[in-house]
């Protein structure tokens, strides 16, 4: 596109950027929230946790799709396959 791949774009890059530092945040929020005590107030940081990293998750693979473009939908392609297993952990 415009003489330059698709990664050497600066809204690529915004955009893998973006992703990366959701991921890592909920990475980092995890660990904390699962050494949370037990009881009713853990399982409820059990919950935000997981609500957060699947949240996280969704919104990353959401806009690799996006990247991808058609691709991102082909059946057999790893986005397309993350996608689809993102959803069954999602709460709504």
């Amino acid at each position: 596109m415009f003489g330059k791949t698709l990664a050497d774009l600066q809204l690529t890059q915004a955009a893998l950027a973006d992703m990366a530092t959701e991921i890592d945040a909920a990475r980092l929020q995890t660990p904390r929230r699962l050494a949370a005590r037990p009881g009713r107030h853990g399982y409820q940081q059990v919950a935000m946790a997981k609500m957060s990293a699947t949240e996280s998750a969704q919104r990353a693979i959401d806009r690799a799709v996006q990247i991808f473009g058609g691709r991102g939908v082909v059946h057999g392609e790893t986005v397309e396959r993350l996608y689809r297993d993102i959803r069954a952990l999602r709460n709504l």
